[in-house]
């Protein structure tokens, strides 16, 4: 789990929603997360959720999310995070 504000709040958010039996959040459910924040700045900056207008927005489209800064050009950026496995997780480590 990384320890930074943005994704204590997020893990946050989820277990006040979801409780603390929800399942754990993976790789696969923070980018579908992830994936939800840039579609909806893509509609609040296009004003419409028109793919067209949409898909000229993304380009500009920069978040903070629980994992880093993300954005999209002609591909997804996003930091690689390194970690080493420790008991009951891991450690990020770079």
């Amino acid at each position: 789990c990384l320890d930074s504000a943005q994704n204590r709040q997020f893990l946050t958010r989820y277990r006040t929603r979801f409780s603390e039996f929800a399942p754990p959040i993976s790789s696969i459910s923070e980018s579908v997360y992830e994936a939800i924040l840039l579609y909806g700045r893509a509609v609040r900056e296009a004003g419409t959720p028109d793919p067209l207008e949409m898909s000229r927005r993304f380009a500009h489209v920069r978040i903070e999310t629980p994992r880093g800064f993300a954005d999209v050009s002609m591909r997804f950026g996003q930091p690689t995070l390194i970690g080493r496995a420790i008991p009951g997780g891991f450690a990020i480590t770079a």
